[in-house]
């Protein structure tokens, strides 16, 4: 990839400053937009509407990494990854915020300290699962580059969408009606 002067860890970063920027526009900006007009966001909207976010920034990573591996070297500019890295920092902004949210509304008084636990613990579950496919990145010897990693970029992005279409298979009839059970 042509660098042209960015720097290798810039790109990484974007995540938490897209966050920076986003989550105050969403506070301030753009649910009480919504709210004005009474357009009923509720939490599990905004968790589906991140995790098709999160679908879709994989299914533009894996799109470019396709791009990338069949491109001359140096002719795509790094700066054509940073939408993947917004758009996984919008759907972090929607699904974890909104998750920690109810899980702390929703649960009873004695159990509100323990159950945003039970998202770390579900992302150190997850740890080991990453440790696994870690061999599936490693580059290959003879042409440098990480035929493996197109194909995880997809087994990825096929998980994302089954996961977004979750909160609607679960409640289907809540969705079209005024008021869903975790508003």
């Amino acid at each position: 990839m042509a660098l042209h002067g960015t720097p290798n860890d810039l790109l990484q970063n974007l995540d938490p400053i897209a966050l920076i920027i986003f989550v105050p526009l969403l506070d301030f900006v753009i649910y009480p937009l919504l709210r004005k007009y009474k357009i009923n966001f509720s939490p599990v909207l905004k968790m589906t509407a991140g995790f098709i976010m999160a679908s879709i920034s994989m299914v533009y990573a894996s799109v470019l990494q396709h791009y990338i591996y069949n491109s001359p070297p140096k002719s795509i500019h790094v700066w054509i990854q940073a939408p993947a890295y917004i758009l996984v920092a919008f759907s972090e902004a929607f699904v974890i915020i909104n998750g920690l949210e109810l899980a702390y509304t929703k649960a009873p008084t004695s159990l509100r300290s323990p159950s945003p636990l039970c998202s770390d613990l579900l992302s150190a579950l997850q740890q080991p699962f990453v440790s696994l496919l870690h061999p599936c990145l490693k580059t290959h010897t003879l042409c440098g580059c990480t035929p493996h990693l197109l194909s995880l970029a997809s087994l990825l992005d096929a998980d994302s969408i089954s996961v977004s279409e979750i909160p609607s298979m679960m409640y289907p009839s809540s969705l079209g009606k005024k008021r869903e059970i975790w508003s």
